[in-house]
């Protein structure tokens, strides 16, 4: 049965139940997964007993439904001498409303103008990354979105101008991009101003823990610490997390920690590597699970090999969860890999 795709969005569905019928659909759809799945007990209607399948799977088939034909092929980076991952997406209408639903949970696309730098990602036209930018900027081009040129200078004119239509800024970028941008042009910029970091760019410079690059931006920009958010996101997920920052006044003491928050129709969970069916306790390492029901047409359950934790969590469920970088440090990938810890 092919699920009712209208209610993968509809958060008065329980997650459960939508889970149930995406699961059953690519079970039935997907020769992979349904291989895969068949080595592990039924889930009975308990989404955290569907069997994740390991994230390599995007490089090593073709991973879309039977039948199916994609719109479009999302592909990695590929910073690695290793495969890229590849993810056929059968609808891209349907990624353009998890992009945007999403987006506006946290801004409004009414009242922005969103201005994106994504150095290194201009040569793969398959970018996941560039098509979310893209999305939003068509969104909001009448308030003057765009991509900035490659290896130019911001100017505090023009920063001037569209702080003055009253509009929040919202600036976009790949992590060391950004810092190109805090080094060609530092100044303060308008107070309404936030910045979003993917992380990314995994073969340039050198590793930079998040609280660094956060703070390097803080201070550069004049932006408090709360303006400076992270996305958490990769090619194999049509969805996307996002975390808001820490203001700068609680940044004394016993610091909080900067948690990623998931859309209503993906469930993140932190799974025991040695045993990838054991969920993992609140505050214990792991890695992150994903169930992104917005795959729905390629393959929505898969785990990753990036670390990570769960901070918050109510009746099993994870509320908000932190990226701790790649558990294998040497394979660095996807579009947030800053260290959060040692």
């Amino acid at each position: 049965m092919t699920p009712d795709v209208s209610t993968l969005f509809d958060a008065s569905v329980p997650y459960a139940e939508r889970a149930m019928q995406v699961f059953e659909h690519v079970k039935k759809n997907l020769p992979v997964y349904r291989t895969f799945a068949a080595s592990f007990p039924d889930p009975a209607g308990d989404p955290h007993q569907i069997p994740l399948i390991p994230v390599r799977a995007f490089q090593d088939f073709d991973l879309i439904a039977d039948g199916i034909h994609p719109e479009t092929v999302f592909q990695s980076s590929g910073t690695t001498a290793g495969l890229k991952s590849r993810h056929p997406v059968a609808d891209l209408s349907l990624a353009r409303t998890a992009v945007i639903t999403e987006f506006q949970r946290h801004f409004s696309l009414d009242n922005c103008t969103i201005l994106c730098y994504a150095p290194g990602y201009a040569d793969n036209p398959q970018s996941s990354l560039l098509w979310m930018m893209e999305q939003l900027i068509h969104q909001t081009a009448q308030h003057g979105s765009r991509f900035l040129p490659l290896g130019e200078p911001l100017h505090r004119e023009e920063w001037s101008h569209l702080n003055a239509q009253g509009r929040q800024i919202i600036l976009f970028g790949a992590a060391f991009g950004l810092l190109d941008l805090a080094e060609l042009a530092p100044f303060a910029m308008p107070s309404n101003t936030v910045i979003i970091e993917t992380g990314g760019m995994k073969t340039y410079r050198r590793e930079v823990r998040r609280e660094e690059l956060h703070q390097t931006l803080s201070d550069v920009f004049r932006l408090d610490a709360s303006q400076i958010w992270s996305e958490y996101g990769m090619c194999e997920m049509t969805s996307q997390c996002y975390a808001p920052g820490i203001p700068s006044s609680l940044a004394t003491g016993d610091q909080p920690i900067q948690g990623f928050s998931s859309p209503h129709w993906v469930q993140v969970t932190i799974r025991d590597p040695q045993n990838p069916m054991r969920i993992c306790e609140e505050g214990e390492e792991g890695k992150i699970g994903i169930m992104d029901l917005a795959n729905v047409h390629s393959c929505p359950f898969f785990l990753t090999e990036d670390k990570g934790v769960s901070l918050e969590t109510v009746d099993g469920e994870v509320i908000r969860f932190q990226v701790l970088g790649r558990w294998k440090r040497s394979q660095l990938r996807g579009c947030n890999f800053l260290i959060d810890t040692d």
